[in-house]
């Protein structure tokens, strides 16, 4: 994009709900990062910082 001298500025601005906690305790990385699962259900995972509740 700079090559062409185009620029790219968002529309909106990101108002995120989560906010960082830096006194809590950090979890342990259990899967280290490998997501792979030879049956199924053997890995199960997900993300729930953006759910307000």
């Amino acid at each position: 994009m700079e090559e062409i001298r185009l620029s790219h500025k968002p529309n909106c601005k990101l108002h995120g709900i989560t906010k960082t906690d830096r006194d809590a305790r950090k979890s342990e990385d259990l899967l280290k990062r490998d997501f792979a699962a030879e049956k199924l259900l053997e890995k199960c995972v997900m993300d729930i910082t953006e759910i307000p509740t």
